[in-house]
């Protein structure tokens, strides 16, 4: 489905770019199990309480949702492992529509927060810390 001329002259890279988000926005709207409603109060509150390793990947030019959102759930979230990595240059589909030379930047990232979380030591820490917050869940 193309909506206009969102994307610059037909056949160009953005008209392209657009065309394949556009494709991939509509795959996951007719998935049935796809959430489409506003996002609940609740989901929002118990994203504060994320206790586990987590990392937070955001476009720096992304012109759909607000960078300031992603260092806000980083600074209030509850774990004390967690990663907020803002990309220069970079949109909101950091994977779709990127020079290969961002996605390699991108993966790269993504590859080295999990080996650095992934050792013996890191391992025994997470489990204490998903106990703790295993019990903090039974008393809320």
């Amino acid at each position: 489905m193309r909506i206009g001329n969102l994307g610059g002259s037909e056949g160009t890279r953005e008209s392209k770019v657009v065309d394949c988000l556009l494709h991939s926005f509509w795959r996951v709207r007719e998935n049935e199990y796809c959430y489409k409603g506003r996002p609940r109060l609740k989901t929002a509150y118990q994203l504060l309480l994320v206790s586990i390793p987590f990392i937070v990947l955001h476009g720096e030019d992304d012109k759909v949702t607000d960078k300031s959102v992603s260092k806000m759930l980083y600074e209030v979230a509850s774990s004390s492992n967690k990663t907020v990595k803002l990309y220069p240059n970079m949109w909101h589909a950091l994977l779709y529509g990127e020079t290969l030379e961002n996605a390699e930047i991108l993966f790269s990232d993504v590859i080295k927060w999990l080996v650095d979380r992934t050792s013996e030591s890191n391992r025994r820490l997470e489990s204490e810390l998903k106990h703790k917050h295993d019990e903090l869940l039974k008393h809320a």
